[in-house]
């Protein structure tokens, strides 16, 4: 990657402060009236190869910015939104006392339905509506055979749900 700087400018409004996490990045921010406006500075100094490591992002220079409080306040709402999502009806609840069939504990019901959900749900990522923060309701994945990770992730815990087995 060539040498360069990368400058960027958010505006916000007072009562909705912006929670600030500048990671290798120079950060400044100054409040006008009733805004607050941050200014973000990312540098390059020297080339440096390009990487395609997903493993990297843990220390690559970058600049988050949040409304909420923490990554535990992001969690609680997409829990709020998507646990309705995850309610088992009778053909999920059917369908999931078929897939651990004689388990004899949770450990091998959830390895069961894990491995039912990998191999039988497709991801097909899309977003509308509200940025793609709530799922598809289970039964819809389920007539459906595809979802992006939230469908996953709440076709997995209604067929848990049915075993009478808590996940989140």
């Amino acid at each position: 990657q060539p040498p360069e700087t990368i400058e960027l400018t958010v505006d916000g409004p007072a009562s909705r402060p912006l929670r600030i996490a500048p990671r290798g990045a120079e950060h400044t921010e100054e409040r006008l009236g009733e805004r607050i406006i941050h200014h973000v500075r990312l540098r390059q100094e020297t080339p440096k190869l390009r990487q395609m490591d997903g493993g990297r992002f843990d220390d690559a220079r970058r600049f988050e910015v949040s409304t909420f409080a923490d990554y535990a306040a992001f969690a609680a709402m997409l829990n709020d939104r998507n646990a309705p999502m995850a309610m088992p009806d009778e053909g999920l609840r059917k369908l999931s006392t078929e897939i651990v069939g004689d388990a004899g504990n949770n450990r091998l019901k959830v390895e069961r339905i894990h491995n039912w959900v990998a191999r039988n749900i497709r991801y097909v990522g899309i977003g509308f509506e509200d940025g793609g923060w709530t799922s598809q309701p289970a039964a819809a994945v389920l007539a459906s055979r595809y979802g992006d990770c939230k469908a996953h992730a709440t076709i997995l815990k209604a067929l848990l749900a049915a075993q009478r087995i808590e996940s989140n």
